[in-house]
């Protein structure tokens, strides 16, 4: 118990401790950059990543979808074409009517909206049809509408989000450690495991713990002959990743 009361008194006066850093150096240029830094989503169409997302979406549920059962009969490069083809227009329709236009904005989207949008283009295609034909498994993965249009159901769609989020968290944390993947892997990877935002916002009240978990992690590669490009981390980096 008394080893417990030990630890927590500890955790105290380090956050204490870690607070009045920040307070010292708030005026330095550093803490000003930080304090001006702040996270810009990209508004530029970038029809590769919404067609990774896609891709990795439909290799989790095709094999219940009907995407799935044709591919089946097809060989590998032509189902391989066939799932391209699809979400080609898929990326097309979410970009110039959905207002999605790379992996960060698509992080952002509302499954129920993007259903919308494209069935919206599924329905436009119907009109110009004598004889839509309907089809829906009973997973409700991918269903057709007609002979030419293949609709995602919103359980589809959310596996392109949760693709979109993975990416956009790791581009976020990069964008947080000034583009030094090195130091990513490090916090994601090894010692702090603080891979992601969220995790740096709970290290934010004891930052100095946080640089030591650091600092342990670099030691341990250098013990092992690990070859790091890695520049030197100070604390005042640690107290920056965490303010941003």
């Amino acid at each position: 118990k008394m080893y417990d009361e030990d630890i927590k008194s500890a955790r105290e006066q380090a956050g204490t401790a870690a607070l009045s850093r920040f307070a010292a150096l708030s005026n330095d240029d550093n803490c000003t950059a930080a304090a001006a830094w702040s996270l810009v989503t990209p508004e530029e169409s970038d029809q590769d990543e919404l067609r990774d997302c896609i891709m990795e979406g439909l290799e989790s549920v095709e094999g219940g979808s009907r995407l799935g059962s044709d591919c089946a009969a097809m060989s590998s490069d032509n189902c391989m074409d066939g799932r391209t083809a699809i979400a080609d227009r898929w990326v097309d329709e979410m970009i110039s009517r959905g207002s999605v236009r790379n992996w960060r904005e698509l992080a952002n989207a509302d499954s129920s909206i993007l259903h919308s949008v494209l069935s919206r283009d599924t329905k436009l295609d119907a009109e110009h049809k004598n004889t839509p034909k309907t089809f829906m498994k009973a997973n409700n993965i991918i269903h057709r509408d007609h002979d030419l249009s293949l609709v995602p159901s919103i359980e589809s769609i959310d596996t392109w989000i949760e693709a979109a989020q993975t990416r956009s968290i790791e581009e976020i944390m990069l964008d947080i450690l000034g583009g030094n993947e090195d130091l990513f892997i490090l916090l994601r990877d090894e010692g702090p495991r603080a891979g992601t935002p969220k995790d740096l916002c709970l290290w934010s009240s004891i930052p100095s713990m946080l640089f030591e978990e650091v600092q342990t992690a670099l030691k341990k590669r250098n013990g092992e002959g690990i070859d790091t490009e890695m520049q030197i981390v100070e604390e005042m980096d640690v107290l920056r990743w965490c303010k941003r």
